[in-house]
């Protein structure tokens, strides 16, 4: 059996990273979790922040820290290594790892809880980015657009659900997908 590539995706507080990182622990095979805010992050003087307003640089820097995680993707399969792709990548036209699917096999797993849900989330993060309200909100509403537009087909509503519950919801998706 080919190794997973799972991206897993959703709005900023839908519990993406926890998730990853609670999938990749998981399991018998080598498993690696890759998050594309860390890789973006590695730009220290100069880094254009999300959470301070979306630029033309900010676009870059996150068109780079894809292209990075698709690449180091690229290499953890060809060496057997499943792997989850925590990133927001909001499902539809113009979607860069949409069009990496030529390349990559790659399983998109949407979490999507309520707004509450990701306010009370952000509120509690101990890892940045920490979105003002305002901004989740635009971050939620802008995802959600996405999901209803294309109806993508493995989404996820994780907003009641235990990590290890979620970790669970996840895997039963992995395997209609196979």
């Amino acid at each position: 059996m080919p190794p997973t590539l799972l991206l897993l995706t959703g709005p900023a507080g839908s519990g993406k990273s926890t998730a990853a990182a609670a999938w990749a622990a998981r399991g018998g095979s080598p498993r690696a979790a890759i998050d594309v805010d860390a890789i973006r992050l590695l730009i220290r003087a100069g880094v254009a922040r999300p959470e301070h307003g979306w630029t033309a640089e900010t676009e870059r820097q996150w068109n780079l820290g894809t292209k990075l995680a698709m690449a180091m993707a690229g290499v953890y399969l060809a060496d057997g290594v499943d792997c989850v792709v925590d990133v927001y990548a909001p499902p539809g036209p113009g979607d860069p790892w949409e069009k990496a699917r030529a390349e990559l096999p790659i399983q998109r797993v949407v979490l999507l809880p309520s707004f509450a849900v990701c306010v009370d989330r952000n509120r509690t993060r101990n890892r940045q980015p920490f979105l003002e309200e305002e901004r989740l909100r635009g971050n939620y509403d802008d995802f959600e657009w996405c999901v209803r537009r294309s109806r993508p087909a493995h989404v996820i509503d994780n907003g009641v659900l235990t990590v290890e519950e979620t970790v669970d919801a996840v895997e039963a998706e992995l395997a209609l997908m196979s």
